[in-house]
């Protein structure tokens, strides 16, 4: 069986690095941008299973990012899982009410990431757009 693949999108070099290590050791397959901008060129030539996204990205905001991809004509790629990240609370609503399937406040802590992970694998924290 192929490893899962999770997108990393933050642009905090030390929060790509740590969820990147987060999520490696978890056996799963990691992509990673440093902006909404980067994720889409990344997004559309190898689509991934879950996004993690943080809600304050230089340029387009995670919410945008989010809100994008559910529209999104291109059918699999409204199919990705997305989990929204920041260290602002109120920005959780704003990632959920965009289409995110879940939200993981920082500071990261390994179980909630790999948690939130499994949960939209298994569809357990919310409904694709």
């Amino acid at each position: 069986m192929l490893a899962r693949k999770i997108l990393i999108v933050d642009d905090n070099r030390i929060t790509r690095a740590m969820l990147t290590d987060i999520v490696k050791s978890a056996g799963f397959e990691v992509a990673v941008a440093e902006s909404a901008e980067t994720a889409v060129r990344v997004i559309v030539t190898d689509v991934p299973d879950v996004a993690i996204v943080d809600q304050h990205l230089d340029g387009i905001d995670g919410s945008e990012f989010v809100r994008w991809l559910q529209a999104c004509p291109i059918p699999n790629l409204r199919e990705v899982r997305l989990i929204g990240i920041s260290g602002r609370l109120e920005s959780g609503k704003d990632l959920v009410d965009a289409g995110a399937c879940c939200f993981v406040p920082k500071p990261l802590q390994q179980a909630r990431i790999l948690e939130a992970v499994h949960a939209a694998l298994d569809g357990r924290c919310g409904p694709a757009r």
